[in-house]
């Protein structure tokens, strides 16, 4: 059976089936379909590239502050780990441009 994307997240699926007016769900739209209470209409899948683009421009507005982990952790909404993430980032991107 081939694979098919999903019309809700576009990952590739072999098993697809319609659901919540998406022609084509994968299992985890499916899932997350029935976990809803099987809507009529769902929304489309979150873009979490979008919100790190987003997350990534807060965190070098607010990083000449000199907040520590925790604090800029909470004030992003982010993880600890994901603020450790954007140090590096912004580190490696300065020793690019440099």
């Amino acid at each position: 059976m081939e694979e098919r994307p999903c019309d809700r997240c576009g990952k590739p699926s072999r098993y697809v089936s319609s659901v919540g007016g998406i022609a084509r769900a994968c299992g985890n739209c499916r899932a997350t379909w029935r976990r809803r209470g099987r809507p009529v209409l769902m929304e489309p899948a979150p873009s979490f590239t979008r919100d790190r683009e987003g997350h990534m421009e807060d965190f070098l507005f607010l990083r000449p502050l000199g907040l520590s982990n925790p604090q800029m952790a909470k004030r992003l909404g982010v993880s600890e780990r994901t603020v450790t993430r954007y140090r590096r980032a912004a580190r490696e991107a300065a020793g690019q441009a440099a």
